[in-house]
């Protein structure tokens, strides 16, 4: 009965032992709560505490947050530089030719009726004596000659032509032609010649061609008047379309990172 007596006392005394050091840790954990609640507030709070001491208060502090933040791309209208072709006109000289036709230049000088010369003349007679003889004659021209002429000159440098000059001739008393004659002559440049113009006529009897008196003449020249192209450099001027590249801008959606917070 002793040995069962002396078991119960030592699991007793055992058992407050263990309930005093259980005591003493509540009471130093206590203890070390209250001094790093202090610290906390002394760090964080310390002019609250200094204005209001408490120092067996409690003094809840919220701790404050750490925002989340990350970077993000922002749209914005912008421009972006480019070359491109740009069309233009430009104005581009250039040398032509102008070409004209032209007569030449030609000068008549030293107009002249030459002659008229009866060449061959005839023997008429017209009254008779009593004898038979011929008491009365009379002469008149069976073959004439007339003549008339000009000295005509090319004038030009470069180019030769050919001239055609006309005379007419006219019986005395008249105004209108009894014959004409014409020659044509080319001419090369810075030269002359004389152009003489001849009639020959024929005839019988008193009332014939030949028996008329030749008493002047003029000249026509051909109106197909020898011509020349004449050329000469000119300047023109003409529209020519070109292209450039140039710096050009235009509208784009461009992107800029900024930094956003929660």
């Amino acid at each position: 009965m002793m040995k069962r007596g002396a078991s119960g006392a030592l699991l007793v005394f055992i058992l407050l032992i263990a309930i005093g050091f259980m005591g003493i840790g509540v009471w130093k954990y206590n203890e070390g709560r209250s001094l790093l609640t202090g610290n906390v507030v002394a760090d964080s709070a310390y002019q609250e505490v200094q204005a209001t001491p408490t120092p067996k208060s409690w003094v809840v502090v919220t701790p404050t947050p750490t925002p989340s933040c990350k970077d993000v791309q922002v749209p914005y209208e912008g421009q972006e530089e480019y070359m491109k072709l740009e069309y233009y006109k430009e104005t581009v000289p250039y040398t032509d030719k102008e070409c004209e036709i032209k007569t030449l230049v030609y000068s008549i000088e030293n107009t002249g009726f030459d002659y008229d010369t009866c060449n061959s003349n005839k023997e008429e007679c017209i009254k008779y004596n009593f004898f038979g003889g011929c008491s009365e004659k009379k002469t008149y021209c069976v073959d004439r000659s007339s003549a008339c002429s000009l000295d005509i000159r090319n004038q030009d440098s470069e180019q030769g032509g050919t001239w055609t000059i006309k005379h007419e001739f006219f019986v005395a008393g008249s105004q209108t032609a009894f014959k004409s004659a014409e020659t044509s002559v080319y001419l090369y440049p810075q030269t002359t010649k004389r152009i003489k113009n001849e009639i020959r006529v024929t005839s019988d009897g008193e009332n014939g061609e030949a028996n008329k008196n030749i008493a002047s003449c003029n000249y026509i020249l051909s109106p197909n008047l020898p011509q020349k192209q004449v050329c000469k450099d000119v300047i023109k001027y003409n529209e020519v379309q070109r292209t450039r590249e140039v710096t050009a801008y235009r509208p784009v959606t461009k992107y800029r990172t900024e930094r956003e917070c929660d």
